[in-house]
């Protein structure tokens, strides 16, 4: 009987944390890239390439001024460098 229960104790644990990586694996865990701005305007490809390393995959702008640059690149380069870093 000990064994039973050891064993469904032991496939309830596997479910439960197999559930909870994949929970976790699909929220959105974002930055504001105001935080980490020095870093960004040194090496934004770079940066990103570390936040999404971290676990990032959402990253909020932080724009003003009136350039529609952001951090150096064109927009469209700057959401192909956010896509190819999962960003």
């Amino acid at each position: 009987m000990k064994h039973i229960k050891f064993t469904l104790s032991f496939l309830l644990a596997i479910v439960i944390s197999t559930t909870a990586v994949t929970a976790q694996q699909n929220k959105t865990i974002g930055i504001q890239l105001y935080s980490v701005m020095p870093a960004m305007n040194s090496d934004a490809e770079g940066s990103l390439k570390r936040l999404a390393g971290i676990g990032y995959n959402a990253c909020e702008l932080v724009q003003w001024g009136g350039d529609s640059n952001v951090f150096g690149m064109k927009p469209s380069e700057f959401k192909n460098a956010c896509s190819r870093n999962g960003i």
